[in-house]
């Protein structure tokens, strides 16, 4: 942007003379520079809902397969007594795990393009 605007200042200055006397002044680019600090500012907003998101996500995984574990800790005793050793029964609970996360995460990020998608065009119609 700042060399569009010296060279449309350098055309309009070759235009009238060198001998003439003008000052030019950019008030447009000044005002695009204020607002690119708020677009800096509102990116560093959502990067931190973001993050705080992930958090929440992760602390809900968390308790989820807390709570499935106690519940099924009857169940993973009867397992070990049938013969599963300790690596059986951890690759259990990370495939469950995976069972809550994978499709979680598939759910949630089409639920989030939609509404997305749906937003921007409701603003788009409003601006």
């Amino acid at each position: 942007m700042d060399s569009e605007l010296a060279m449309a200042q350098n055309e309009l200055i070759d235009t009238i003379g060198l001998s003439a006397n003008v000052q030019c002044s950019t008030p447009l680019k000044e005002q695009l520079r204020k607002v690119s600090m708020i677009t800096v500012f509102m990116h560093t907003i959502m990067s931190t809902i973001i993050a705080f998101l992930g958090l929440l996500c992760i602390q809900l995984i968390y308790s989820l397969m807390l709570s499935d574990v106690e519940e099924k800790t009857f169940e993973f005793g009867m397992l070990r007594a049938l013969g599963f050793n300790k690596r059986n029964i951890l690759i259990t609970i990370i495939m469950q795990a995976f069972t809550f996360s994978i499709p979680g995460l598939l759910s949630g990020m089409a639920v989030a393009a939609l509404l997305n998608f749906y937003a921007r065009k409701i603003l788009y119609h409003i601006v």
